[in-house]
């Protein structure tokens, strides 16, 4: 758990549910996870938020075309 995002296997455990459980989350665009080199990266901030019950904003900007990531809280993505 670096740089403020988590793997798919380590947000299922904090949230309690499958693996799949989170592929879904993250398909229908509710954890505002990116792919990053082909795999699901998940702001911890939005975890966060989902287990204080509150929807989440939080979404991952690339930067350029590295894996350089940057989490922003205060987006003003679409709430879900």
């Amino acid at each position: 758990m670096t740089n403020g995002l988590l793997t798919v296997s380590e947000t299922a455990r904090l949230l309690r549910v499958s693996n799949e459980s989170v592929y879904r989350l993250c398909r229908k665009g509710k954890l505002g996870a990116a792919r990053i080199g082909g795999l699901w990266r998940i702001p911890r901030a939005a975890v966060y938020q989902i287990l204080q019950g509150a929807p989440t904003n939080v979404r991952i900007d690339l930067v350029e075309e590295t894996d350089s990531v940057r989490v922003d809280p205060a987006s003003t993505g679409d709430d879900v």
